[in-house]
């Protein structure tokens, strides 16, 4: 029997790894960000909509996908807005050794180092994989992001209805996930919308997380 995922992460897991990012405590804004990306299908329909209201996010970003599409991954730079390595293949760390993976989080680095001319310490793993060897893998130049809110938008069976309803739960200091990849564009698109819609109405900030 598998158990659902918890839309909103429950404390127990944020308490056991106090070191990784789960949430801005304290923050008035909310943290969008955007996993996989960046991808011609999608992205750029989301950079217009975060510009068109003025918001700002983090993108989480597959090494591979900004060496094909560097000019999307500059316009995020170019933009105003923060982003991390989600390793270079969207590599799995209970598929491979930590050799492999440790690489390919390395070449992601370096190639977004290369494009943007800036270094990020943010990592996200693929899968949202919980590993107590990141600190041995990463080192110190490295946060590990989490997230406080699933939007769900990567579900097949979240239908846009739901993954507004999900977003509309967010509250003041959360970090949120939706994807910038084409298999969900539809969803994510129409949801982040609304979210967008909602969060201006309700003067909420939405801003990327620092980098460094």
């Amino acid at each position: 029997m598998t158990l659902p995922i918890p839309i909103r992460t429950p404390r127990w897991i944020t308490r056991f790894y106090p070191n990784y990012l789960w949430g801005v405590p304290h923050s008035k804004a909310i943290y969008l960000t955007f996993d996989d990306g960046p991808t011609p299908e999608t992205t750029p329909q989301i950079l217009a909509l975060l510009k068109a209201y003025q918001a700002k996010a983090t993108f989480f970003c597959v090494g591979n996908n900004v060496d094909k599409h560097p000019t999307i991954f500059k316009q995020i730079v170019e933009e105003g807005h923060s982003w991390g390595n989600h390793t270079y293949h969207h590599n799995d760390i209970k598929k491979e050794s930590i050799l492999d993976y440790k690489k390919s989080i390395e070449k992601s680095k370096n190639r977004m180092l290369f494009h943007s001319n800036q270094d990020t310490m943010l990592f996200r793993p693929p899968q949202g994989r919980i590993n107590k060897k990141y600190k041995e893998i990463l080192g110190i130049d490295h946060k590990v992001v989490f997230w406080s809110l699933l939007s769900m938008d990567h579900k097949a069976t979240t239908t846009t209805e739901v993954c507004i309803r999900n977003l509309m739960k967010a509250k003041r200091g959360d970090i949120i996930v939706l994807h910038d990849n084409i298999r969900t564009k539809e969803t994510t698109l129409k949801s982040l919308e609304a979210f967008l819609k909602w969060a201006t109405k309700n003067k909420i900030p939405l801003l990327g997380l620092p980098m460094q």
